[in-house]
């Protein structure tokens, strides 16, 4: 009986607060682009806003994401932060920049990494706002929820080239909306993105050579050296065999394209 009081009490004192994220906004853009030489240097900057009613903590850092570090074209070391951390008072907004500096040598192409900017829970270890009750001796146990912002800073160099691989087509269905879907893996074996926003689709003709129609699919980024499945509606296409051009292309740019065919039952 004793222990199930003692869960009892531990099961009290739990503490549900929730993150202060919501209150900060970035301004900007998610993706920053630069195109660069080797040995030149860039300067950047993001704008935060705090929309809520008390002050927000906000530490920053950089990370490699989506394989940079392993493809060997992250540009993690070359970024300095003005700050890494910050208090930006209710209501106010506060500029945070970064410079960042290429190396000298043989560089081509695309190399990236993330400027993360994470919101401190005033319960948290690492919070300079952290508020110390030394008179409350009772153990609290507390969840903290924490959503990250992550900017990408992207250097292009000359000389680079994108290039796709399309493999492994797949009907199906979609999990959500149960309508029939086409896909293809890409991925990209050049040393160049393919953009911040790359469409897919499939231009579907019948067994006559006739366009039947376009239908368009999904839109991701594709790195050198990441590979992505792109899945396209084609839930109005009647039962029957097609042929198919499957594509896909950034904005403004080169068209990459496989041969497809597909039955529909």
């Amino acid at each position: 009986m004793q222990r199930f009081y003692l869960a009892l009490s531990l099961l009290v004192l739990l503490v549900f607060t929730p993150s202060a994220m919501a209150a900060v906004m970035l301004t900007g853009g998610y993706t920053h682009n630069y195109n660069l030489v080797a040995g030149g240097q860039v300067r950047g900057a993001i704008l935060l806003k705090n929309m809520g009613r008390a002050p927000a903590e906000i530490k920053l850092y950089l990370e490699d994401i989506q394989n940079s570090r392993r493809s060997g074209r992250s540009n993690r070391g070359w970024v300095r932060l003005s700050t890494n951390r910050l208090i930006i008072p209710a209501g106010a907004s506060k500029k945070v920049t970064y410079i960042i500096n290429s190396p000298r040598g043989n560089l081509r192409g695309s190399y990236w990494s993330a400027l993360i900017v994470e919101p401190l829970n005033k319960g948290s270890l690492e919070s300079e706002q952290k508020q110390r009750n030394n008179n409350n001796k009772k153990i609290k146990v507390s969840i903290n929820q924490v959503i990250r912002h992550a900017i990408r800073l992207v250097t292009e160099f000359p000389g680079g080239k994108a290039n796709v691989a399309f493999s492994a087509p797949k009907m199906g269905r979609d999990p959500k909306t149960k309508k029939r879907v086409f896909s293809l893996v890409a991925r990209n074996t050049g040393t160049s993105s393919l953009g911040k926003g790359v469409r897919s689709w499939i231009d579907v003709y019948n067994n006559k050579g006739i366009l039947v129609g376009k239908f368009n699919g999904e839109t991701k980024s594709l790195f050198p050296t990441m590979s992505k499945r792109y899945t396209v509606d084609i839930s109005r296409l009647r039962k029957g065999q097609y042929k198919g051009l499957f594509a896909i292309a950034p904005q403004n740019g080169k068209m990459f394209g496989a041969n497809v065919n597909i039955k529909v039952k």
